[in-house]
């Protein structure tokens, strides 16, 4: 229920935020009109009363594909707010429920929780100047202002980070160096190709003139998803191999790797829907939703599994007195 809540509460804020910003601004556009055509009626009654095709005018209507570019980043910055809000929840139920984990977790996971409110305050200036100050202005619309920083490069490093903790993990459940090699392998070559995308995206500063990003960003992609579904596969197989062994597990087992394919599951969806989108409409912007959706799929996914562990006393799957010694020495491998 309080994630529910905190769910509406960040989306109304949202809302609310957008609103106001955009009353302002067709205020202020309202003021500018004004000025603009009143001098020009004087000196000719005839003037006409739209402007088709100018940017430097005030009332310059972007293209479709603008459009659609616009709206996908809205409604990502929409659902960011929104997992914003269930990641506090989580880091702060992490806090209370585990004081005890090892110094290197604790790090990792307040470290990604201050990144993620860095990205999100970077997120909102970028929406203010698109939807507030420069709304309908086409450089403005086109211009990489802080977004390749929050979009590609804070991205990388908060998945690879996830990633580098799950290769770990594997490797504390089933001792195969092979498997962390690969995931490692698989990380390494998609924070490259992200960084390289956010850099080119930097250098060029125009959607529409940045080719070699769109590779970039599918080759990481890919190299994201394929790690994504080698990480969910490998525990879960691991886990339910140690629970043929040991039957005491059974409710200990069972929940983490329900835990581990749903919350492996969402950042690899992800992350190859955003594949299609670029390949499907590389001109139209539609990705750009994933783009403002997909690090806090990780974050919230890694803080998900953690605070998987914790019991809630008299709950519908109570374990029993040896489950909990079991999931205890579960969690301390972790």
């Amino acid at each position: 229920m309080a994630l529910v809540l905190t769910h509406c509460n960040c989306f109304n804020t949202a809302i609310y935020i957008v609103f106001l910003l955009r009353g302002i601004d067709m205020a202020m556009r309202y003021f500018r009109i004004q000025s603009y055509y009143l001098p020009q009626q004087a000196e000719c009654p005839q003037a006409p009363t739209t402007l088709v095709g100018a940017p430097q005018s005030p009332l310059y209507t972007p293209p479709d594909t603008q459009v659609d570019w616009t709206t996908a980043e809205l409604f990502g910055m929409f659902f960011n707010y929104a997992l914003m809000g269930a990641l506090s929840v989580q880091v702060y139920r992490y806090y209370c429920s585990f004081p005890n984990d090892r110094v290197v977790v604790k790090v990792l996971v307040f470290s990604i929780f201050a990144v993620q409110l860095l990205e999100t305050g970077m997120m909102s200036y970028a929406g203010y100047t698109t939807f507030g100050s420069g709304y309908g202005t086409a450089p403005i619309l086109n211009q990489a202002t802080s977004t390749w920083l929050a979009e590609a490069v804070l991205p990388s490093l908060v998945i690879t980070a996830v990633q580098f903790f799950y290769a770990y993990r594997l490797y504390s459940f089933s001792g195969s160096r092979i498997i962390r090699g690969a995931v490692i392998l698989l990380s390494v070559i998609q924070l490259i190709l992200l960084l390289f995308g956010g850099i080119y995206f930097r250098i060029h500063a125009d959607f529409a003139q940045s080719p070699g990003q769109a590779t970039a960003l599918i080759i990481g992609l890919s190299s994201s998803a394929a790690c994504d579904l080698l990480i969910s596969v490998s525990i879960a197989y691991y886990l339910r191999r140690g629970y043929v062994i040991s039957t005491v597990m059974h409710g200990v087992v069972s929940r983490l790797v329900r835990y581990t394919i749903e919350t492996g599951a969402l950042p690899a969806f992800s992350a190859l829907s955003q594949i299609f989108l670029i390949m499907a409409f590389p001109r139209r912007g539609f990705f750009e939703g994933n783009t403002w959706v997909g690090q806090k799929l990780y974050a919230n996914s890694l803080l998900a599994l953690l605070n998987a562990r914790a019991v809630t006393v008299g709950g519908r799957h109570d374990p029993s007195p040896s489950e909990k010694m079991a999931e205890l020495d579960v969690s301390s491998r972790a």
